[in-house]
């Protein structure tokens, strides 16, 4: 059975109000990357390249909460 490859694989992250995107911070597979589009706004852009079925990939990043946002 051939595996199915996703190319060009894109996440797009709406951020909540008041939330920021820390520049620098972001991580795909554990290796740092450059920021993503929308790194300046609410809307994240995070590309992460072509995966076969079964593949997996860890990305991760860091936000700011802003003063007065509130918490559940």
């Amino acid at each position: 059975m051939m595996a199915t490859r996703i190319k060009r694989i894109v996440i797009t992250d709406t951020l909540p109000t008041g939330f920021r995107y820390i520049q620098g911070s972001l991580r795909v597979g554990g290796t740092q990357v450059a920021d993503p589009a929308g790194s300046d706004g609410n809307v994240l852009e995070i590309p992460i390249g072509d995966l076969v079925d079964g593949d997996a990939v860890d990305v991760t990043y860091r936000l700011r909460i802003g003063v007065g946002n509130p918490v559940e």
